[in-house]
């Protein structure tokens, strides 16, 4: 089987564009289609090397699903020159803003062929990027076509594949009257139940935390909790009244 390849475009190829390749190849992998990512590093004058193959964030993030010796984590950071674009079917810069003039300035030849994302820095950039690899997949798995020029929205995709159930309930008990929203039996494992976290408290616009694998978002959210975690591809079962 011939695969198809996705070019990825970051500022270092060291963390979040690293992350997009793996992030990409494991699902498609998983979904069984004919892609393969390859990231690179795209900077107007050469960065300075940081140390290592890629970040630690990353090989944390894929401890549980690669192998410490996988490829896609001890290679070195690559740059992009227009060798790889001759075969590539499909090109991401993962920041509108940053990378656009980049394309315009070194690459214009490339520049109706890139497709766009938004990715934001901070905390939440690798949550950003799982929604929009997930997105693309989605994309592919449906054979539609986007506009490459077109920023690439980051909000969750609904899949067709459950990602299993998680319950939700309301406890007040011992909280002072403050209610707190639980999350619990998240099938993720700790890495991703913080990042899951992070994402109920920015959608609620409350505080929380996470206790033994349980998220407890403060206030009442249920309704809005189990919405979103259904977009996501949960089952969502309510405990409580």
């Amino acid at each position: 089987m011939t695969l198809r390849t996705l070019v990825i475009l970051s500022s270092h190829d060291y963390n979040w564009g690293r992350f997009a390749q793996i992030e990409f190849n494991l699902i498609a992998k998983q979904w069984g289609i004919p892609w393969q990512a390859e990231s690179y590093a795209i900077a107007e004058t050469p960065a300075k090397p940081l140390k290592g193959s890629c970040s630690p964030e990353v090989k944390k993030r894929f401890q549980l699903k690669l192998p410490a010796t996988s490829p896609e984590l001890v290679r070195l950071p690559r740059s992009f020159d227009l060798t790889q674009a001759t075969s590539a079917e499909r090109i991401v810069a993962l920041s509108e803003k940053v990378h656009r003039p980049i394309v315009q300035n070194r690459f214009p030849e490339l520049l109706e062929r890139v497709l766009f994302w938004n990715i934001e820095e901070g905390a939440n950039a690798f949550g950003q990027i799982s929604s929009a690899v997930s997105g693309l997949i989605a994309q592919l798995l449906g054979g539609t076509e986007q506009g490459p020029s077109e920023p690439m929205a980051v909000e969750p995709v609904i899949s067709n594949k459950r990602k299993g159930t998680v319950k939700i309930g309301r406890e007040t008990k011992g909280r002072k009257g403050k209610g707190v929203t639980l999350v619990w039996e998240i099938p993720l494992d700790e890495t991703g139940i913080a990042e899951l976290a992070k994402d109920l408290k920015a959608k609620c616009g409350s505080g929380g935390t996470v206790k033994e694998g349980v998220i407890e978002i403060q206030g009442e959210h249920r309704d809005r909790i189990a919405q979103h975690l259904q977009s996501l591809g949960y089952q969502v079962k309510r405990v409580g009244g």
